[in-house]
Formats: structure tokens, C-alpha cells, sequence
């Protein structure tokens, strides 16, 4: 389950949005924005891949917003 919250979070400091960074993943926003939502889930390379264009390297936060 995905800490939406925190996603949110980091996606504003970093400056995206749902579209944004669902564009810079390769994924469609539909798709990013239920996943991010929690109906359905992101697959470990598209979490690894969202930590990446978010400068997320902490893997305490990784696991805060992808482990919720």
C-alpha cells in the first residue's frame, strides 16, 4: 500500500504533479494516479523508478512511502 500522503509530499518538493511524473515514468496518468491512490500497485522497477526522478535515496523513506 503506498503512503499517498507522502508521495504527494515529495512530488510537490520535488515539483511534479500526477501527470508530470507519470509522464517522466512512462506511464499513463489514469494508471499513476490509481495506483498512487491504492487501487491498484506500483511494481518494484516503477517504485524504484518514481524514487529516482524524486531524488529519493533514503531507503527508510522509500519503505515509509512504498511499505505503508
Amino acid at each position: 500500500m503506498v503512503n499517498t500522503k507522502e508521495l504527494k509530499a515529495e512530488m510537490v518538493r520535488a515539483g511534479y504533479t500526477n501527470d508530470s511524473l507519470a509522464k517522466e515514468i512512462g506511464m499513463t496518468p489514469t494508471t499513476f494516479g490509481r495506483k498512487a491512490n491504492n487501487e491498484g500497485k506500483f511494481d518494484i522497477i516503477e517504485a524504484n523508478s518514481i524514487c529516482l526522478v524524486l531524488g529519493i535515496t533514503d531507503n527508510a523513506r522509500k519503505s515509509l512511502i512504498f511499505l505503508a
